[in-house]
């Protein structure tokens, strides 16, 4: 049925947009447990090298995820903007050494986004690993964030995030599913709006639905509407297409975790008394259809091992 499904996705896509054999993506079986891994953009990659002075963050987060006894695989999504660019040989030879594997990409139906975004929706293809936490190259690692893995698990979710100080989402760190039934129907929203140089941008309805009042990292309410940060780039994108068009996206806050599922993107509140321990937000619960353990166990795996760009009671837990 899955399989049914993807097929006639795809073939919908086919019909509207000629792609190169780089959009192929391949479903990993139904109930696939494989291995998870971390991923990383860079670039973009070109001759004047500017890159190269995040090769060498990408490097330090590696070694602090093998220093903490990390088992998974570290990817690097490398820019281009031209199909031929490539990295030099000792940078690849140098960073192959340490275990990282490097996959070169061009922008996804010629749109880069905002900071190169749009860049990180290819790591969607990547199925065979069962989870996959993409950070950016700027962030260090102060524990094994492996643990984290299983959070998506314990949410019941196939994306998890961090709420933004001045955007809906923040893309530094976020949790995900490999999946080719949402890289299809990402790729297919961004081509509806932006295409190479061709725009079909709104702002009212933004990326197909409007966007009411948001809470951001902070726990201000910020006002509706699409006058945000990286509205029209991947933040603004991954944000609308989870929570409004896949019915599946969850957030990490500071005291409570919000679940937009099924009715058309309103919050299920897993949310503290203000006397609560920050660590326990999921244990009391308001969706009854989660049993408790799980709130209580992904609430301990949120305390060890916090993602998010803003601390804890002024600490920070999981990344520098």
């Amino acid at each position: 049925k899955r399989m049914k499904v993807n097929m006639l996705v795809v073939s919908s896509f086919l019909l509207r947009f000629v792609r190169g054999e780089e959009y192929r993506c391949i479903d990993a079986p139904l109930d696939y447990n494989g291995p998870n891994a971390y991923a990383v953009m860079v670039g973009p990659i070109s001759a004047k090298r500017k890159y190269s002075k995040w090769l060498f963050p990408i490097l330090a987060l590696r070694q602090a995820l093998v220093a903490s006894g990390s088992k998974a695989d570290v990817l690097i999504l490398a820019a281009v903007e031209n199909a031929n660019a490539r990295m030099t040989q000792a940078e690849v030879a140098m960073l192959s050494a340490q275990g990282l594997r490097i996959r070169y990409v061009q922008a996804p139906m010629g749109v880069a986004g905002f900071h190169m975004g749009h860049y990180k929706l290819w790591a969607w293809q990547h199925t065979e690993y069962s989870r996959i936490q993409l950070l950016d190259a700027d962030v260090l690692p102060l524990t094994n964030m492996d643990r984290f893995f299983h959070a998506i698990d314990l949410a019941q979710t196939e994306f998890l995030g961090c709420p933004g100080m001045h955007s809906v989402m923040n893309a530094g760190w976020f949790l995900f599913r490999p999946s080719c039934k949402h890289f299809n129907a990402l790729i297919s929203l961004l081509a509806s709006k932006f295409s190479g140089r061709r725009s079909n941008w709104q702002d009212a309805i933004g990326w197909g639905a409007p966007i009411p009042s948001w809470r951001n990292s902070g726990g201000k309410i910020m006002p509706a509407g699409h006058d945000f940060f990286d509205a029209k780039g991947n933040q603004g994108h991954m944000y609308a297409y989870f929570r409004f068009f896949a019915n599946d996206l969850v957030l990490i806050y500071s005291d409570r975790v919000e679940a937009y599922r099924r009715k058309q993107g309103k919050a299920n509140l897993y949310q503290a008394s203000p006397d609560d321990a920050v660590w326990s937000i999921l244990a009391q619960q308001s969706d009854r259809h989660n049993p408790p353990s799980l709130a209580t166990d992904l609430a301990q795996a949120v305390y060890d091992f916090y993602p998010c760009p803003f601390g804890i009671g002024g600490r920070r837990h999981g990344l520098q």
